[in-house]
């Protein structure tokens, strides 16, 4: 009898000790368990974290890009502002340029007639030499030399040096 409830009080001892022990393999596969969902959840959240800095970074590239191309169609406006305003005033330059040349071309030929109508006398003088023609005749003769060396007067009074017309004066 001993016998038996020495083996009966090992045996509750080992039952109790196995239960524990079963117990403790519990507690760690419980714990094991936790300890893996929590680390999922920390995975996922840091997932989430990095979609949505990409996305946020995907924004500013955006908006970079957006801004870019505003910046750059202000200087290409700017730009063809520019040429605009530049053109004009390189039109208006060729017109001036025009109109110097013009005025080079024609003026040694207005300074010649103003010379001429200087030297001569004025328009009928070399008329009046001769007897043939009559007085009516000489008078539409000096007034359409005068009609035609009218602007030549003109334009030599305005342009000719001070030292021409201070020659023939």
């Amino acid at each position: 009898m001993k016998k038996f409830i020495i083996c009966l009080a090992i045996l509750t001892c080992l039952t109790a000790y196995s239960s524990r022990a079963r117990a403790q393999f519990v507690i760690a596969e419980v714990v094991k368990l936790v300890v893996k969902k929590v680390i999922k959840a920390i995975d996922l959240q840091v997932q989430r974290l990095q979609n949505e800095t990409i996305w946020l970074q995907n924004a500013q590239k955006t908006l970079e890009n957006q801004l870019s191309r505003f910046r750059l169609t202000e200087i290409s406006d700017w730009s063809e502002k520019q040429r605009r305003l530049y053109d004009g005033y390189y039109k208006e330059l060729q017109q001036v340029k025009a109109a110097i040349a013009y005025y080079q071309r024609i003026k040694p030929s207005a300074c010649n007639k103003s010379r001429w109508y200087q030297n001569t006398g004025g328009p009928g003088t070399s008329f009046r030499l001769t007897a043939i023609s009559s007085r009516q005749n000489w008078n539409k003769c000096k007034k359409s030399i005068s009609d035609c060396l009218k602007p030549a007067r003109k334009i030599w009074t305005s342009s000719c040096s001070s030292s021409i017309r201070a020659r023939h004066k």
